[in-house]
């Protein structure tokens, strides 16, 4: 019974490449996807700081 694989151990790939490559496309995809909205976030954030930075000094 302890022998048994848990269903959280990864099972063991003869040859990794391909899974490897498959995350690697999958995570490009989703940093392509993700990428304008990191882009709005910071020139929102930037637009926050300018615009706060008046009252900081006051």
């Amino acid at each position: 019974d302890s022998m048994a694989p848990s269903p959280m151990s990864i099972p063991c790939t003869p040859n990794p490449v391909p899974l490897s490559l498959k995350l690697s496309i999958m995570s490009a995809r989703w940093l392509e996807k993700l990428t304008p909205r990191l882009c709005l976030i910071l020139l929102l954030k930037k637009l926050l700081t300018v615009s706060l930075m008046p009252l900081a000094r006051n």
